[in-house]
């Protein structure tokens, strides 16, 4: 028995999953390129460069918010790191490094982070990577750990957990 179809029925067959299946395509192509675009512009990439304080900013940023300020370089080897100050409120302290090269900013930041992450107990922890930055954090039912880099920049803290939220505040006030 032999199957009949219409004329270019076996072409219509083959056909017509196929613009459907390209129709798909060329949707789903426009969505991808029209959220990547809305991505790149709104200025949420974290390959978004920051720019790091200075000394003297972070003076200024930190007393302006109630801290005392401390330089403690000459406790540090010479040419270890350019300047090192610590921000103290009645109950916690801030910590901020210029080192001399991006580079040695970098170990630095690897070195802590790497202390931090062999801290026990159970935690959160976040991590981001961007160009000219890095940030990592970690919350256990004791304590409140950060360590960011920017540049030759850092800030470094190691606080009980309860000061957590006022610490993040204040690293989110000064772009670390």
């Amino acid at each position: 028995m032999a199957y009949r179809t219409q004329p270019g029925g076996l072409r219509n067959l083959f056909r017509t999953p196929m613009k459907r299946t390209m129709k798909h395509s060329f949707w789903w192509s426009w969505l991808f390129v029209l959220l990547f675009l809305a991505a790149s512009l709104s200025g949420c990439s974290l390959y978004k460069p920051k720019t790091a304080l200075t000394a003297d900013q972070f003076r200024d940023k930190m007393s302006h918010a109630g801290y005392s300020i401390t330089d403690v370089t000459d406790q540090f080897e010479k040419g270890s790191v350019e300047m090192v100050l610590i921000a103290e409120l009645a109950d916690h302290q801030i910590e901020f490094y210029v080192m001399p090269t991006v580079a040695k900013a970098e170990t630095a930041f690897a070195v802590n982070r790497s202390d931090i992450e062999a801290i026990a107990g159970s935690s959160f922890s976040s991590s981001i990577n961007g160009s000219n930055h890095n940030s990592y954090t970690r919350k256990t039912a004791r304590g409140y750990y950060l360590v960011s880099r920017i540049e030759n920049t850092l800030v470094f803290v190691s606080e009980e957990a309860e000061e957590g939220k006022t610490i993040r505040e204040i690293i989110q006030q000064l772009g670390y």
